[in-house]
């Protein structure tokens, strides 16, 4: 039941980011020079804008409030946890076969 509420919570977190993501994209909002206000989004949106924000993946532009969405740095933020769980699934590998060997 844990694990459930747990899945669930995540599937909520990956939705949400989702519908922020696209919300930038939608607007446009995807260069310093069509960057957006971020009272475009509803407030249950501003947990996921912080976390993005935090990787430098959501970009405040000058002293403006103005953001937009670095595709390149969302881009890279993807590569990286794939890159890591392609270390991780070939470590697993090495230590079964070593068990088999």
């Amino acid at each position: 039941m844990i694990n459930f509420i747990r899945n669930s919570t995540k599937i909520k977190k990956i939705r949400a980011k989702k519908k922020v993501l696209s919300g930038f994209r939608e607007k446009g909002a995807c260069s310093i020079d069509l960057a957006i206000q971020l009272t475009e989004f509803d407030r249950e949106d501003f947990p996921i804008i912080n976390e993005l924000r935090r990787k430098n993946i959501i970009v405040k532009v000058g002293y403006d409030d103005l953001y937009y969405l670095d595709e390149q740095k969302l881009l890279e933020n993807r590569m990286g946890a794939i890159k890591w769980a392609m270390i991780i699934l070939i470590a697993s590998l090495i230590l079964l076969f070593k068990q088999y060997m």
